[in-house]
């Protein structure tokens, strides 16, 4: 489903289906016993939409039964990570039935599956965090279990998640997002099946797994077939209804735009300057975009555009700060803003070259941030500035050293 439920009408999204489809021809084995769900294996470089997929399937699976109580609480291993977990458990003996409610609360977790991007300037208080989170959830499992004399069957799950989004802590502006799960069972069988004749290999438990790429913002998704085209028609569209004041729609107009600068190679990005280069308003909106996106691909275009003296002092002084705020800080952009960095254009310019240094020490923070040890070639750049300065004597340049060597976190 594609839109915004309920104003949009139902969208189907073929691509969607036929990746999720691809899932389903792959075999899968699993680890069970007692109510848990052990180790996963999959084929080797099985993807980690498909293994996601069945973790969220088996999920349903993971019940803990205490034999001598009826109502317990816990913390639960679960695709969530390890949360609050409240059961109720009701006995029909008559019809050797058992009925088993479970809840989840997702906000009150040990171990909480998350992925926080664009944090790394926040520190959040303490005391703010217990009166108010930014998102809510909770999940409720039915369980209609059926005794035996050879065991017990798990006859029926059904499920039923709730979160609420509310990044802004406003009233009125709290995205919700529900989800509905059923599980039954149609047959049992007494023969075993052929283990498959496919290397396997254990992609761990429950825990979801973030994949290396993370897909759009979470926003409605868009096209993305000939972002080429897609980019100019929405920067006209831009442009022509925001000649006076702002149009309504501008701002996601604006965030559509810098969705498909993020998915344009820097081939793709040198086309459309060519296109848009001697026009003010459109040359404005597009830097602007491609600064804001943040990628490897941008970042080439940018480096190349401030290299060939296309843009002006002001203009490179707004896209400079922009890009390295906003960029995403990893092993394959980190090069590339040390060069934009260390460029002759940027040097030969006090301010340029302030706000330069400043912004990729930021960007080393960030990346850093995310790993056990920070490598010497990411400081060494900020390092030869502050040798270069103490050389020659310059305190201005020592004092932006040493700035920029607290933006890294190092001890100065």
């Amino acid at each position: 489903y594609s839109g915004i439920w309920p104003r949009d009408p139902f969208t189907r999204s073929s691509k969607i289906t036929q990746a999720v489809s691809s899932c389903f021809t792959r075999p899968f084995k699993f680890e069970y016993s007692s109510g848990r769900v052990g180790s996963i294996y999959a084929p080797e470089g099985c993807p980690d939409l498909c293994v996601n997929l069945v973790r969220g399937i088996l999920n349903l699976l993971q019940i803990t039964i205490k034999k001598s109580q009826n109502v317990y609480e816990l913390q639960e291993a679960g695709i969530g990570g390890v949360c609050h977990a409240r059961y109720v458990i009701q006995e029909d003996r008559k019809n050797s039935r058992i009925f088993v409610t479970k809840t989840v609360d997702s906000t009150n977790c040990q171990e909480k599956v998350e992925k926080s991007v664009g944090m790394a300037y926040i520190y959040p208080c303490p005391v703010d965090m217990m009166k108010e989170k930014l998102t809510k959830g909770t999940a409720a499992f039915s369980y209609k279990l059926k005794q035996s004399d050879s065991g017990t069957l798990i006859t029926e799950i059904t499920s039923q998640q709730v979160h609420q989004i509310s990044p802004f802590s406003e009233p009125t502006g709290v995205a919700v997002m529900g989800a509905r799960q059923r599980l039954t069972l149609l047959e049992v069988r007494s023969e075993r099946s052929s283990a498959p004749d496919v290397p396997m290999q254990s992609y761990g438990g429950l825990r979801y797994h973030f994949p290396a790429v993370l897909p759009q913002m979470p926003l409605q998704l868009i096209r993305t077939e000939n972002p080429e085209q897609r980019i100019v028609e929405t920067l006209q569209h831009i442009v022509l209804n925001n000649q006076q004041d702002f149009h309504d729609d501008v701002p996601y107009r604006f965030l559509e735009l810098v969705q498909l600068c993020r998915i344009t190679s820097a081939e793709f990005l040198e086309s459309i300057w060519r296109q848009v280069s001697d026009k003010l308003r459109y040359r404005r909106w597009f830097l602007s975009a491609v600064s804001v996106s943040g990628t490897t691909e941008a970042l080439k275009f940018l480096k190349t555009r401030i290299r060939n003296d296309d843009l002006s002092c002001i203009q490179t002084l707004l896209t400079v700060s922009l890009t390295l705020h906003l960029m995403k800080a990893d092993e394959h952009t980190l090069p590339l803003a040390a060069d934009l960095m260390t460029s002759s254009r940027i040097q030969k310019n006090p301010m340029l070259q302030q706000v330069a240094c400043l912004g990729y020490s930021s960007v080393v923070h960030r990346y850093c941030s995310q790993t056990s040890a920070c490598p010497k070639e990411a400081l060494q750049p900020i390092h030869d500035l502050a040798d270069e300065a103490i050389s020659r004597g310059r305190e201005d340049k020592m004092k932006l050293a040493l700035k920029c060597i607290g933006n890294m976190g190092e001890p100065a």
